[in-house]
C-alpha cells in the first residue's frame, strides 16, 4: 500500500489490481487448452513456468504501479496455465497406472483366477 502510495484517492487501485490478476488467470485458463493442443503440453508447461517466475520477479522489482499490475496479470495467466497442464499430467498418469489395477480387479470380480485368464488370453490367436 505504501510502496505505490495507494492511500486516500488511490485506495481503489489494490482492488483493481486483484481483479486484473484474476482476469489474467481467466485468460490463462482459456488460452491454455488450445495452446497445449497446438504446441504440446510440455512446451506450454515450461514456458508458463518460466513466465510465472519472470513475471513474479518483475513484480517484485517493479518501479511503478502499472508495471506491477502488468506483471501480476502475466503471472496470473502463467500460474493458471501451470496448474491446468500439471493437473492434466497427473490425471493421465493416474489413468495409466490405475488401468492395470482395474483389469485385475475386473478379473477377480468375475471370479476368474489369473492363471485361467492368462491361458484364455494366450490360447486365442
Amino acid at each position: 500500500m505504501e510502496r505505490f502510495d495507494l492511500v486516500c484517492s488511490r485506495s481503489h487501485l489494490p482492488r483493481l489490481a486483484q481483479s486484473l490478476f484474476f482476469a489474467g488467470a481467466l485468460i490463462g485458463s482459456l488460452a491454455c487448452g488450445p495452446l497445449s493442443d497446438a504446441a504440446g503440453r510440455r512446451a506450454v508447461y515450461l514456458v508458463s513456468l518460466g513466465g510465472s517466475g519472470t513475471a513474479s520477479a518483475v513484480a517484485l522489482l517493479a518501479p511503478t504501479f502499472g508495471v506491477w499490475v502488468a506483471a501480476r496479470v502475466v503471472a496470473g495467466a502463467c500460474i493458471m496455465a501451470v496448474n491446468l497442464v500439471s493437473n492434466v499430467y497427473r490425471t493421465e498418469a493416474e489413468l495409466y497406472f490405475s488401468f492395470g489395477q482395474e483389469v485385475f480387479y475386473f478379473i477377480k470380480l468375475k471370479g476368474l483366477n489369473l492363471k485361467k485368464s492368462c491361458n484364455l488370453l494366450l490360447s486365442c490367436h
